[in-house]
């Protein structure tokens, strides 16, 4: 009897879509408007969603 796949554990393919995003983050340095650019990009397509965004604290 087939298992059924274990939803709490990212996929090989998203592992890799997350070593990706890494790279990408890293080669934008500390361009904040970039990095949080590549982040909600890719967050879209990582969890196939339709929205995403970031908030930022003030006085931090």
């Amino acid at each position: 009897m087939p298992r059924e796949p274990d939803v709490t554990r990212p996929s090989r393919d998203q592992l890799v879509a997350i070593i990706r995003i890494q790279t990408e983050m890293a080669k934008h340095g500390l361009d904040l408007a970039q990095v949080m650019s590549v982040i909600v990009d890719s967050a879209l397509d990582l969890v196939k969603a339709d929205g995403a965004a970031i908030e930022l604290a003030e006085n931090d």
